[in-house]
């Protein structure tokens, strides 16, 4: 199990699901579940999310809550002009707002202390048009002056 084969489980009723994590050397791992009920995927400062967007999906969002105002960058970190980048200093995505947002096909959007109004942001992570139906991999990474990452 890898970010290149998921491991996907659909349970038919309530139970208790274990992991157990075996390593040959001390190292460390994020283990992520995904419920696919969820809106959003709730990103850490500093913590990146890895995924595999199957050919059946399009997009995928998240959010990010600061505690207080400070700059902070998003990085995309994913095939070269096949995933489009969209941040909005906003509480969620609606049919008002949809347009609006800082898009960057780079994979890289930074917001400066005094420009942001909100200390909630919502990342949309979506496919290029010509790239649907293919597998692609990504890391999504948010990091404030605060963090230190990690690699």
């Amino acid at each position: 199990m890898n970010s290149h084969n998921p491991f996907i489980y659909e349970p038919t009723q309530d139970q208790d699901l274990y992991f157990l994590v075996h390593s040959f050397d001390n190292c460390e791992f994020t283990l992520t579940i995904i419920d696919e009920g969820t809106e959003y995927v709730e990103l850490q400062d500093t913590k990146p999310f890895t995924y595999l967007f199957d050919d059946g999906e399009k997009e995928m969002k998240f959010e990010f809550k600061l505690k207080e105002k400070e700059d902070v960058n998003f990085n995309l970190i994913g095939p070269v002009n096949e995933l489009n980048l969209v941040v909005m200093n906003d509480e969620r995505w609606t049919d008002d707002n949809r347009g609006e947002g800082e898009a960057s096909t780079e994979g890289y959007l930074s917001f400066k202390k005094e420009d942001i109004s909100s200390l909630n942001f919502v990342i949309k992570v979506e496919k290029k048009e010509e790239f649907l139906k293919k597998y692609i991999h990504f890391t999504l990474l948010v990091s404030t002056k605060e963090g230190n990452v990690r690699l």
